[in-house]
């Protein structure tokens, strides 16, 4: 979401992608921290999630570089309106994964607690 902002605001491109990066590394550390101070990283979970996170990033950059040159055929503005999509498409289907979740944990009766509940995989 900055890397659009910041180039509607005129920042250079390169610029703006690494201020997005550096912000995000900032923010996965801290998360990452408090995760690791009170106890709650699972390291099965986390070496699958670092794993996936590194594959799926690699191919989702081959894709978006794959895309942006099949539009780059067409007019300037379809690219800007590809990227909107590609953003709204994520933030569609997160909010669906996240509610078919709760949705089956409350299907199963599961309670929430401020404890590690068991995730996915249940306890």
């Amino acid at each position: 979401m900055k890397v659009p902002l910041l180039l509607e605001m005129g920042v250079h491109p390169k610029v703006a992608s690494a201020t997005s990066s550096a912000s995000i590394f900032f923010t996965s550390l801290v998360s990452n921290t408090s995760f690791a101070v009170f106890g709650l990283i699972l390291e099965d979970y986390a070496l699958i999630s670092f794993i996936f996170g590194i594959i799926f990033t690699y191919l989702g950059r081959l894709t978006f570089k794959w895309s942006c040159k099949m539009i780059a055929k067409e007019v300037e503005q379809q690219r800007d309106v590809f990227i909107v999509l590609m953003m709204g498409g994520v933030l569609l289907l997160s909010t669906i994964l996240m509610a078919s979740q709760e949705l089956r944990d409350i299907a199963r009766g599961c309670e929430r607690t401020i404890q590690y509940s068991g995730g996915i995989c249940g306890d």
